[in-house]
């Protein structure tokens, strides 16, 4: 739900979030097309891929809703992009991060031809960057 709670309402777009669905029990490989209705509140989801589809409503207010600290807004300048691959991303989903802002970077990742796109303003990525530093120093395995 983040990932779409996040954007601007009205826009359809890929995210980098996996279908759920397991047909034949193995993972669906499409990535959620996610777009969010403000009246009434509402998220719309669907995978290309299966086309399994839903809706979500009564999100206002919950944890997961990062349109109460606003949209992505760059003072009318294009928001700085970081282009990483799938695996890198999912490490990144593991990372504590306590600042909305810049988990709403991660969560709001958009997914365009087989690559992750994180987006936002400067500071939010040099945040973030802190927060995968700080997990590097604490983690246990020189793999992770």
């Amino acid at each position: 739900m983040m990932a779409v709670t996040s954007r601007n309402a009205g826009k359809e777009e890929i995210s980098a979030v996996w279908c759920r669905k397991r047909p034949g029990r193995k993972r669906c490989s499409g990535r959620l097309a996610v777009r969010r209705q403000d009246v009434p509140s509402e998220i719309h989801w669907k995978c290309p891929k299966c086309g399994d589809a839903g809706v979500i409503s009564s999100w206002r207010e919950s944890a997961t809703d990062y349109s109460q600290i606003g949209t992505f807004s760059w003072d009318d300048s294009e928001p700085t992009k970081v282009i990483i691959g799938e695996e890198d991303y999912e490490a990144l989903l593991d990372v504590t991060i306590v600042e909305m802002q810049v988990d709403r970077v991660v969560h709001g990742a958009r997914y365009v031809k087989g690559k992750v796109v994180l987006e936002g303003t400067f500071d939010e990525l040099d945040e973030l960057t802190s927060y995968v530093a700080g997990e590097a120093n604490h983690a246990t395995s020189r793999t992770k």
